[in-house]
C-alpha cells in the first residue's frame, strides 16, 4: 500500500473562529436575510456610527485577518470614506427605509483581499 497518497503535502492551516473572516461571514449572512425579507418598495441601509467617525451610509465590507474590518461609504455630507475598526467594536445598524426611487444598490462584500472583489447581486 501506498501511504505516501494519503499524507497531505501541505498541513492545514488552523484558523481561529475568532477571525475577523468569521465575523465578516456573520455580518453578509445576517445583512443577506435582512435583505431578503423586504417587501416591494423598501431597502436595507446599513449604517455605522462613532463618536469620531458620525454617522456613515456603508456601502461595502471587507475584512483583513485577524481582527480588521472596513466599512467603505459615504457621512452624513455625502463626502466618501473607510473605517478601520477592529471587529471587537463593530456595531452595525440594520434600518429598513422606504425607497421611492425604485432603485436597489446591494451592499458590496469583497472579502478580504483588494483584488478579490465579491459582490451580492
Amino acid at each position: 500500500m501506498n501511504f505516501s497518497t494519503l499524507i497531505s503535502k501541505e498541513p492545514p492551516v488552523f484558523q481561529p473562529p475568532t477571525f475577523a473572516d468569521t465575523f465578516y461571514k456573520h455580518l453578509k449572512k445576517e445583512i443577506s436575510a435582512t435583505e431578503a425579507s423586504l417587501k416591494e418598495g423598501q431597502r436595507l441601509r446599513v449604517e455605522y456610527s462613532s463618536a469620531a467617525a458620525g454617522r456613515i451610509i456603508v456601502q461595502s465590507l471587507r475584512f483583513q485577518n485577524p481582527y480588521l474590518m472596513l466599512f467603505h461609504g459615504v457621512d452624513e455630507n455625502g463626502n466618501e470614506c473607510t473605517v478601520l475598526a477592529h471587529m471587537g467594536s463593530v456595531q452595525l445598524l440594520l434600518r429598513v427605509v422606504t425607497d421611492d426611487s425604485g432603485e436597489r444598490k446591494p451592499i458590496g462584500f469583497r472579502g478580504g483581499s483588494l483584488e478579490t472583489e465579491e459582490t451580492r447581486e
